[in-house]
């Protein structure tokens, strides 16, 4: 009912709500709705609501309103796509329910055209950005909360009831690793890496306060180090190096917008880094004298590494058997699991799933080669959109950082199918607008 009377007022503001609960919500069950017996999630039905206004607003328009551009005219084609592994898997007798699960998520695809449509200026995109860099910091601080009160707490009753929380409504995994150490990873914490980078950009070209950045950037990346996941860290150095390249790149060849020469520019990374670190050292700290997070993060990582190994054994030899087209949404294949989850639910280890840790692989999977070039071609007219505007718009560096950061993500953690990562592709969609006025 907010987001329907927020969407009523001001309808960026809807969106801006979205977003927000794109940081905070991870899998989108914080709330639900029960109707008929369905349990309807905040997450699709802010998504209902979002596109039922625009769709009123596109009808009354006569179709006036409807985006026009490269990034929406790929996404049509990949809608295509998209509604041939449905109707491949449904051919091949997949499971409906598997089906259907499989293939909702890139639904979320769509909102691209109502936030194309409603955030059409500079000054509606930064407000965007910072209740991203808000939700960012409420996710981290919570983050932080977590770790702490697992690690310093005696009260067992209060730790279970508290992790029975955080399970059911899938808001994240809680690990305990030997010695008194946690791993607190939420899937929400990839706009952890969108929050570091912005303030990392910020403070590079002078928008943002000393003491604020520091302070902000430690939380952020303390965050990131107790997430312990791997995945994270290779999206967060892919999007470092890919800002490292772009601002040397903006540095030769626009007219200068860093102030100090190199050398300023150098001391200024290092501050950054320097500002990442402290957030480590601090989580390090608190940590147990006798207990080692890394240590035991990576020995605990071992039942993941080689859940993903066998992974690859049936995946494969199923792609390579129908690499061009693929299955269809709803595929299944089993493999080995080690993870304990599931070795102590069945015995063997021997799992059957539709969605799988390797994300592109997944992809090829369902949609064949054919459907992931589309889906990579709609990401790059979002990129060649960023670059273009890179000389003017200094937020478009920071897009064109949380895209790469999302793409290195995505190898070892499937986000491009998932609201999550969806999310940040309809951010930089927003950043590079091609029709938004900033002179509004």
């Amino acid at each position: 009912l907010f987001c329907l009377v927020l969407g009523l007022w001001k309808r960026e503001y809807a969106l801006y709500l979205v977003f927000l609960e794109l940081c905070l919500g991870s899998f989108g069950y914080l709330l639900t709705l029960s109707a008929g017996g369905l349990n309807l999630p905040i997450r699709m039905l802010f998504f209902l609501i979002i596109m039922a206004l625009w769709a009123y607003d596109l009808i009354s328009s006569k179709f006036k309103k409807l985006p026009r551009s490269n990034m929406v005219f790929s996404l049509g084609i990949f809608f295509i796509v998209w509604l041939f592994g449905i109707l491949q898997g449904y051919l091949r007798g997949h499971n409906p329910a598997n089906i259907f699960f499989d293939a909702n998520s890139y639904l979320y695809l769509l909102l691209l055209l109502p936030a194309l449509t409603y955030i059409d200026t500079k000054e509606k995109t930064k407000e965007l950005i910072k209740v991203v860099l808000a939700g960012g910091a409420v996710l981290a601080s919570f983050t932080f909360v977590l770790f702490l009160i697992f690690i310093k707490s005696q009260n067992l009753g209060f730790l279970e009831i508290l992790y029975k929380w955080v399970r059911d409504f899938r808001i994240g995994e809680l690990t305990s690793l030997k010695n008194g150490a946690y791993r607190i990873f939420i899937q929400s914490q990839i706009y952890l890496l969108a929050g570091f980078l912005l303030l990392a950009i910020k403070y590079l070209y002078g928008k943002i306060k000393f003491g604020r950045f520091v302070v902000l950037t430690a939380l952020f990346s303390g965050a990131i180090y107790i997430s312990l996941s791997r995945s994270l860290w290779v999206g967060l150095i892919a999007g470092i190096l890919v800002l490292f390249g772009l601002l040397i790149y903006t540095k030769y060849k626009t007219p200068p917008l860093l102030r100090g020469g190199m050398r300023g520019l150098g001391r200024k990374i290092l501050t950054v880094i320097l500002a990442g670190v402290l957030g480590v050292l601090i989580v390090a700290s608190f940590i147990p004298k006798d207990a080692s997070m890394l240590g035991n993060r990576f020995k605990i990582g071992e039942s993941a590494l080689s859940t993903r190994v066998e992974q690859l054994k049936p995946l494969i030899p199923a792609i390579k058997a129908n690499l061009i087209f693929g299955y269809g949404f709803g595929k299944t294949l089993t493999f080995k699991s080690f993870d304990p989850r599931v070795t102590t639910i069945l015995k063997t280890g021997e799992y059957t799933t539709y969605a799988f840790e390797w994300g592109y692989l997944d992809i090829v999977l369902k949609i064949g080669v054919l459907g992931l070039l589309i889906y990579l071609y709609f990401i790059w007219t979002i990129v060649w959109a960023l670059f273009k505007k890179l000389k003017t718009d200094w937020r478009c560096m920071w897009a064109l950082s949380i895209l790469a950061a999302l793409l290195a993500t995505h190898i070892f953690t499937p986000y491009l199918n998932h609201p999550l990562g969806i999310g940040i592709l309809i951010l930089g969609g927003i950043v590079a607008n091609p029709k938004r006025v900033d002179n509004k």
